[in-house]
């Protein structure tokens, strides 16, 4: 009761502030609803007092009885069944006869009359069962003036549904400190393949795939289009399959072409690299990444200046189209043929999924600071030959994970979106829960992700 003590007054004082800073100055009269609010706080004021006393005489009462009246319950304060009145209160006819006080008016205007039990509780009338078309009620029986002896229904059918009463569809996964609020701004050309989000998935022999890429709350903001890319590829003819992500660069132009042709190329590469066998070395990958970095420099310069970029990066020219890449190639089945290999360009990155516990399985980045020349990020088609490869084997129980830094950076070691994603992976998540997992909310985390993982599990056997 004393925090509504504290909330009479803190009421008159926030009323009282507009009266006090306008009549002193130059006899203005006050606003109208200024007076108003502040009427309606003082009227409140003897409510709250009595409801004070009330509670001190129950305290000294020993509890609510026959002989007691019951404290008024708010909606603030009712939180089930148990708040509300038993029949042995209601045969007091304190209680029953004069009701509870009404509402103190707001503003100065009078609230309206909604202490009865109907409005308390939707659905439920006054001396009767609860309403046939009105909503069901949610905590234990009506509270009636009816007899303990007569009959009420055990449950209420729920009201029909309406477009109205879906609850609204799930959150994406918030990790951390949540971001601020940004407008989403559509580029000027969306097409099929190039929305804002693009997920898949599926079986493909003992593995389970999951591929997800959205769009970053940077370029949203900024009404450009998504910048990262992914593609899958396999043979009917070869045990293997080939995994691809790319992060175009946005300081340069032509990045979303220039990740997508570079997702493309390799993928198309490698399948006929492996008709002639797994990777022997770097050399094998060397070849691969060249002839991509080629490509992308023949799809770019076909096409016209990138004045968007241009505009966007008023303060300096951007760079050439750039673009970074990593590929996998995995076993259809795992638990026959483990072997695993994989090559990076850029900070995308190859990570490992095992008992909760992430790790890095190929990483390309520099291990010194942030430094200039060699110490940046190298990208395609400018630098094929600064790619780091790695062969070896997946074991059991692993989840690959080949991702772009829009989603690596926030694998952390012990953060809530790393013990979040550690434990809701652990097996194959569905399409829909895969999408909102790789579309977290993170602060500053605001780039493009891309993620495509592989559980060594077929779990899209029986789908319902």
């Amino acid at each position: 009761m004393a925090h509504r003590v504290v909330t009479g007054v803190l009421r008159v004082l926030r009323a009282l502030a507009p009266l006090l800073a306008a009549a002193p100055r130059d006899g203005a009269v006050p606003p109208v609803r200024s007076r108003r609010r502040l009427r309606g706080a003082f009227r409140r004021l003897p409510l709250i007092g009595a409801g004070w006393r009330r509670a001190r005489r129950q305290a000294r009462g020993g509890g609510t009885g026959p002989g007691t009246c019951p404290a008024p319950v708010s909606s603030s304060d009712a939180s089930g069944a148990g708040a509300v009145p038993g029949d042995a209160d209601r045969t007091n006819g304190q209680a029953a006869d004069r009701g509870p006080a009404p509402r103190a008016a707001i503003d100065g205007e009078p609230a309206p009359d909604d202490t009865s039990a109907s409005a308390r509780h939707p659905g439920v009338q006054k001396d009767g069962p609860a309403q046939k078309d009105g909503p069901a009620q949610k905590d234990g029986p009506g509270q009636g003036d009816s007899s303990p002896d007569e009959a009420r229904p055990e449950s209420v059918d729920p009201p029909p549904e309406t477009a109205d009463s879906h609850p609204a569809d799930p959150e994406p996964l918030r990790a951390g400190r949540p971001p601020r609020g940004v407008s989403v701004l559509l580029p000027p050309v969306v097409s099929h393949d190039r929305a804002a989000i693009a997920v898949d998935g599926g079986a493909v022999g003992g593995v389970t795939v999951r591929m997800a890429t959205v769009r970053g709350r940077g370029h949203m903001q900024s009404g450009e289009g998504r910048q990262d890319a992914f593609a899958f590829h396999t043979d009917d003819e070869l045990p293997w399959l080939v995994a691809v992500v790319a992060d175009g660069v946005s300081t340069a132009t032509h990045a979303a072409a220039a990740s997508s042709e570079a997702v493309a190329s390799a993928g198309r590469l490698v399948i006929d690299g492996l008709r002639n066998g797994p990777p022997d070395g770097p050399l094998w990958w060397q070849d691969v990444f060249e002839r991509t970095a080629e490509d992308i420099t023949r799809r770019t310069g076909s096409l016209p200046p990138d004045e968007a970029a241009r505009r966007r990066w008023r303060m300096f020219a951007p760079g050439p189209p750039a673009t970074t890449l990593a590929v996998l190639i995995a076993s259809r089945t795992p638990a026959e043929d483990p072997r695993l290999f994989g090559a990076v360009v850029g900070d995308s990155r190859v990570l490992r999924l095992r008992d909760g516990a992430w790790s890095a399985l190929l990483d390309a980045r520099p291990t010194g600071g942030r430094g200039a020349g060699d110490e940046r990020v190298q990208t395609l088609p400018q630098r094929p030959h600064a790619l780091r490869t790695v062969a070896t084997e997946w074991l059991p129980g692993e989840v690959l994970v080949l991702a772009t830094d829009g989603f690596a950076d926030a694998i952390g070691a012990r953060s809530p979106l790393t013990l979040a994603l550690g434990a809701r992976w652990q097996h194959p998540p569905s399409l829909l829960g895969f999408l909102r997992d790789v579309d977290f909310r993170k602060a500053t985390y605001n780039d493009d992700r891309t993620v495509v993982a592989l559980w060594p599990e077929n779990a899209d056997m029986a789908v319902p």
